[in-house]
């Protein structure tokens, strides 16, 4: 019912170990296709007119989900 909240690693749930894989939290970058039904997301971040933003970002807490306080009705 309203509320928000930062995300976290946790929520991404990654399957790969990066630093086995060579990469740096900086190189992977996710994009916002839409928006959530009941909130939005926040981009503190500077490619926030691209909805875009990097692992490094949610590590540092610049990514930020914000519930409406609608719920569904299903």
């Amino acid at each position: 019912e309203g509320g928000e909240a930062f995300l976290h690693i946790s929520n991404i749930n990654p399957t790969f170990d990066l630093v086995a894989a060579g990469l740096r939290p900086s190189e992977i970058i996710f994009s916002l296709q839409s928006n959530p039904l009941y909130g939005l997301v926040d981009i503190n971040v500077s490619q926030r007119q691209m909805r875009k933003f990097t692992l490094l970002d949610v590590l540092n807490e610049n990514i930020k989900y914000m519930h409406d306080g609608h719920e569904s009705s299903v």
